[in-house]
C-alpha cells in the first residue's frame, strides 16, 4: 500500500511539475524521428509552414469563438490540445521561435484563465508556457503579471459568483412568497366551499 501510495504522489508530482508532459514530448520526438523517413518530417519546411498555419487557424477559432458566451464553458479542451500543440511543436523545430504566436496564445489566458486537465487539476497557460517552453529573448505579454492577472480574476469570479447566489436566492424567496400566498388562498377558498 505505501508503494502504491508513493507512486501516485511521485506521478501526481510528476504532472504538476510537468515533468511527466516534458518526458512525453521527449519520447515522442524520438519516435517520430526514427520512424520517419531518411529525411525527417522536422527538416522539412513545408510541414512547419503547415504547422503553425494550423496554430494560427485554432487560436483564431478560439479567439472568435470567446466572443460568444454560451461557450466558455467548453474552452478547457480546446485550449489544452492548443497549448499540447504548440509544445510538440516548439519540441519538433526548436530553432523556431515564433514571440507573435507565444503572445497570441499567452493572450488567450484573458478568455479562460485556468484550464481544467482533470479532475481537480488545473493549469494556467502563461506558466504553462514559461515552463514547458519558454523563449529564449523575453517578449512583452499581455497580461504582463500573471499572479496579478489570476489575483484580479480571482477576486472578479468570487464577486461576480456572490452577486449570482443573491440574485438567485432573491428569484426563489419570491417565487416561495407567490406559492405560499396561493397554497394559503387555495388553503382559504376551499374552507369557504366547506362551511
Amino acid at each position: 500500500m505505501r508503494d502504491l501510495e508513493k507512486f501516485c504522489t511521485k506521478l501526481t508530482t510528476n504532472i504538476l511539475n510537468g515533468q511527466l508532459f516534458i518526458t512525453f514530448l521527449r519520447d515522442l520526438t524520438e519516435i517520430m524521428i526514427k520512424e520517419l523517413p531518411k529525411d525527417p518530417l522536422m527538416k522539412n519546411s513545408y510541414f512547419e509552414e503547415k504547422f503553425i498555419d494550423y496554430m494560427e487557424y485554432k487560436i483564431e477559432n478560439i479567439t472568435l469563438e470567446a466572443q460568444d458566451p454560451s461557450l466558455k464553458a467548453k474552452f478547457d479542451k480546446p485550449l489544452l490540445q492548443l497549448i499540447t500543440n504548440y509544445a510538440l511543436m516548439r519540441t519538433l523545430f526548436p530553432k523556431k521561435e515564433d514571440s507573435k504566436l507565444f503572445k497570441k496564445i499567452w493572450g488567450l489566458m484573458k478568455f479562460c484563465p485556468m484550464i481544467s486537465v482533470y479532475g481537480l487539476h488545473s493549469l494556467n497557460i502563461g506558466n504553462f508556457l514559461n515552463a514547458i517552453v519558454p523563449l529564449k529573448k523575453s517578449t512583452k505579454c499581455e497580461p504582463k503579471d500573471i499572479k496579478i492577472f489570476l489575483t484580479e480574476t480571482m477576486y472578479a469570479y468570487d464577486k461576480s459568483f456572490i452577486e449570482f447566489v443573491q440574485s438567485k436566492f432573491m428569484s426563489v424567496a419570491s417565487w416561495l412568497v407567490l406559492i405560499n400566498g396561493r397554497f394559503f388562498k387555495s388553503m382559504e377558498d376551499s374552507d369557504k366551499n366547506l362551511d
